[in-house]
């Protein structure tokens, strides 16, 4: 079920067509999260004992939060109180999630494979909570208003302009390599 907060909750009547518009667009039909985690890491003993995991999205304002809780490991910092950020309690896990983040992703532990130095866990979407400020006048994330980043080569990116819309090559006509 899809609930909105920090700036209110959607009515019971919206929640279903926010849950079904955010797997269609957002998620292109995937209802799961992978996530690998060393088992050294204390993400891997909380994430092992529960019955779930938050995807909690950052925007690119908070790189230095996302930053710092991935650089100081929670066993020795609360990572709440020393980011200034509020668990809020997930409505279908037990795992919270954090209220600053502008989009958050509840997922139940479906399947967790061991790799070695590593599990992976399967993750499947149960609830979607968003912050209004995301949304544009028709109620559907706008990217542009999320400002979404990711790590890559030992820096943070803010992510840009859309390349290429999934699925479109499809329209495209490829030109078949001729044989001699």
């Amino acid at each position: 079920m899809i609930s909105r907060v920090w700036h209110g909750w959607t009515t019971p009547a919206n929640t279903d067509a926010y849950e079904t518009l955010f797997k269609r667009k957002v998620l292109s039909r995937r209802v799961s999260f992978d996530r690998s985690i060393g088992h050294t890491r204390y993400s891997y003993q909380i994430i092992s004992r529960s019955d779930g995991f938050v995807i909690d999205v950052p925007s690119k304002t908070q790189a230095e939060i996302v930053d710092y809780c991935g650089t100081f490991s929670g066993k020795k910092t609360d990572k709440f109180k020393a980011c200034n950020l509020t668990p809020f309690p997930s409505t279908k896990i037990s795992s919270p999630a954090i209220l600053e983040f502008p989009l958050n992703i509840e997922c139940a532990t479906r399947k967790s494979v061991n790799l070695g130095s590593h599990s992976f866990f399967f993750g499947e979407i149960m609830a979607v909570h968003c912050d209004e400020s995301i949304l544009d006048e028709k109620g559907t994330i706008d990217k542009r208003k999320l400002q979404p980043m990711c790590a890559f080569l030992n820096s943070y990116w803010r992510l840009g302009d859309s390349v290429l819309e999934f699925g479109r090559s499809r329209l495209i006509p490829r030109r078949r390599k001729q044989t001699p």
